[in-house]
């Protein structure tokens, strides 16, 4: 559907690969996330995300799809068309492109009601590519059923909350059925809750019309539970590519971890083998790590334990279980449904998210442990 392919972008003549360096926008702001080597394919229907810290280059890659940057390098391929290739200077223009963005700030205009907003990207076609005006009653008013906004067809889009001027930029956007919608932290500017319930929305819609979309967030819990793929970013590279269970599950790097999901690292050494298990030996004791790719003895690994794949009680297993440590509570944060434990064992210090229910006084003695099916083995 759309291929990306060696996407290379510096802002400054003087910057360097992967530097993420800082230049200027002509309106005087600094900007950062220089991209080196960007390949990917998005395939149709599917909602691909750009995931990864401020200036990774996931904005700036995405708004090369768009045509709102110039690549020094590389191509962007939408079907059958090339839309941009650096060896034969095809760059075709944004708004040839028909592709629809919605931007963080969302961009409707003021002085529109709903309806002519989502009306303009038709109002400013070429009059005879230009639907009809039943057509585009038709298609406007279908757009704003499916996201619920029809009731406020005549209002001011003033008028409406921030939630729903969330709606409206995306009703906009996908009005003249582009094949592909951009969308850059769409959600950034909506409060915790809404920001959670508008993904739901906004994975629903995506659904129902078959859009295919390409997302860019820092937020990893959008990235989450919005994604068919998702692509994590380091410094105008991509990392790591996949399913959100696979990079979940099986992370190519500490970096990776710890930015989807966050983890407990800890350094170790190989030192043998129990039937599958990997054995490490690490500052808190051996840990048995099963399902992992060997590696040979004597081998520098980091340990990865996600938080809430530990278990936490204050008394020991009648069958004390292996990777199973003595330790000390010495802090909690109560989140709700679920309490945050920091634990000292050793010179380390541990966090593990257990049900609400565990209760668990400060200074308490407690015993840790985690399955070694839930251990994961990065290379150093």
């Amino acid at each position: 559907m759309l291929w990306v392919k060696d996407l290379v972008m510096h802002f400054s003549a003087g910057a360097t690969k992967g530097s993420g360096s800082q230049d200027s926008t002509t309106d005087g702001r600094s900007r950062t996330g220089g991209i080196d080597g960007v390949s990917f394919e998005v395939e149709q229907g599917e909602l691909f995300t750009l995931l990864g810290p401020s200036g990774c280059g996931k904005t700036t890659t995405l708004r090369s799809i768009a045509g709102l940057e110039r690549p020094n390098s590389g191509s962007v391929r939408l079907r059958d068309q090339v839309l941009f290739d650096s060896e034969s200077g095809i760059n075709i223009p944004v708004n040839r492109r028909g592709i629809s963005m919605v931007f963080q700030s969302y961009a409707i205009w003021p002085h529109m009601t709903v309806y002519k907003n989502v009306a303009f990207p038709f109002e400013v076609l070429p009059r005879k590519t230009r639907p009809t005006a039943k057509v585009i009653k038709d298609r406007v008013e279908q757009i704003l059923e499916t996201v619920g906004l029809l009731p406020y067809v005549n209002h001011s889009a003033t008028q409406l909350s921030g939630g729903q001027q969330q709606r409206l930029a995306l009703a906009r956007a996908l009005v003249t059925q582009p094949p592909v919608i951009l969308l850059d932290e769409p959600l950034s500017n909506l409060d915790a809750k809404l920001r959670e319930n508008m993904r739901m929305e906004l994975k629903r819609l995506q659904r129902e019309t078959g859009v295919t979309a390409i997302y860019v967030t820092h937020d990893q819990s959008e990235a989450l539970s919005l994604s068919s793929r998702i692509a994590i970013m380091e410094s105008g590279k991509i990392v790591q590519l996949g399913t959100p269970r696979e990079i979940y599950d099986s992370p190519s790097s500490e970096y990776v971890a710890d930015f989807l999901g966050g983890a407990n690292f800890l350094e170790g050494m190989v030192t043998g083998y129990l039937g599958d298990e990997i054995l490490v030996d690490t500052g808190i004791g051996v840990i048995h790590a099963a399902g992992q790719p060997k590696r040979g003895n004597g081998t520098r690994v980091v340990v990865c334990l996600r938080p809430e794949h530990m278990q936490v009680s204050t008394l020991v297993p009648a069958e004390r279980p292996v990777n199973g440590f003595e330790g000390k509570l010495s802090a909690t944060a109560f989140l709700g449904d679920r309490i945050d434990h920091v634990i000292r064992t050793g010179e380390s210090e541990l966090r593990i998210r257990s049900d609400a229910s565990v209760r668990i006084r400060r200074a308490d003695d407690v015993f840790i442990w985690v399955e070694p099916s839930d251990v994961i083995i990065l290379d150093c």
